[in-house]
């Protein structure tokens, strides 16, 4: 049950109570001026930490060690005989990890260990980034309990 309400009091309540908002929001400007307004940061923020800038060189030296320097796309075959056409060059830009980060914990030997890590064609990697149930199937990506024990 709600109480009846006089419209002309909650008005002028409202309107007491925006003048008192407004009124404060001119005192705090005074004492700072840079009250409501973004403060910019002193260097920026960089896309990339440090940390993960090595753990990235890591897993490329690995890639690289691994499959050579200009690798193919190995989702192209696969995708090609399950008859989904991506759109790929089939040359490999990106390193897909079969379990994701996510999934795997975000743990950085995750990331740099050449057996989670399949170079895909950005055309094959987006498809299995947006379709995952589609790579699962496929065996393109792991599910957390497809993990081997010692992963977890």
């Amino acid at each position: 049950m709600s109480l009846p309400r006089d419209p002309a009091k909650v008005r002028a309540w409202q309107q007491r109570s925006a003048a008192k908002a407004q009124a404060n929001r001119r005192e705090r400007a005074k004492a700072d001026p840079s009250y409501g307004r973004l403060k910019p940061r002193a260097e920026g923020l960089r896309p990339v930490s440090a940390k993960r800038a090595k753990v990235n060189r890591e897993r490329r030296k690995a890639l690289h060690d691994r499959y050579g320097p200009n690798p193919p796309c190995f989702a192209c075959p696969i995708f090609r005989a399950a008859g989904i056409a991506t759109g790929c060059n089939g040359q490999a830009d990106d390193g897909h990890e079969v379990m994701s980060r996510e999934r795997a914990g975000r743990r950085d030997e995750n990331l740099t260990d050449p057996d989670g890590v399949l170079p895909v064609g950005r055309r094959c990697h987006d498809r299995i980034t947006t379709e995952p149930g589609e790579a699962a199937t496929l065996g393109l990506a792991l599910h957390s309990w497809e993990a081997p024990a010692d992963d977890r």
